[in-house]
């Protein structure tokens, strides 16, 4: 069985989560189980969990999870891995310098 619904709140990039927002995620939280008769889930981005791990503390009364990513380099017809790191390589000593 599958979510029985999802929905979201949207921040922008880099927003640090306010006493608002948690209250805003509580209310919207509680709505979804009261509409739902279900336990409702937060997910939450790793990248917002590492900036303030304090968020799962304020929504201690409901589950969350955190969401982790990872990057993987793929080669691309004709280009490598290592012609990818190569390139990369050279942006960043162009923009940092070579390192002593």
């Amino acid at each position: 069985m599958g979510a029985l619904h999802v929905d979201q709140l949207d921040f922008i990039d880099h927003h640090f989560i306010q006493r608002d927002d948690i209250v805003l995620i509580r209310k919207r939280l509680r709505d979804l189980e009261c509409g739902f008769q279900t336990k409702a889930i937060a997910i939450v981005t790793e990248k917002d969990y590492d900036r303030d791990p304090a968020i799962l503390r304020e929504l201690h009364d409901f589950k969350v999870l955190v969401m982790c990513s990872s990057l993987e380099i793929m080669s691309f017809p004709g280009r490598t891995v290592e012609n990818f790191e190569e390139q990369l390589m050279k942006v960043l000593l162009r923009n940092t310098g070579p390192r002593d």
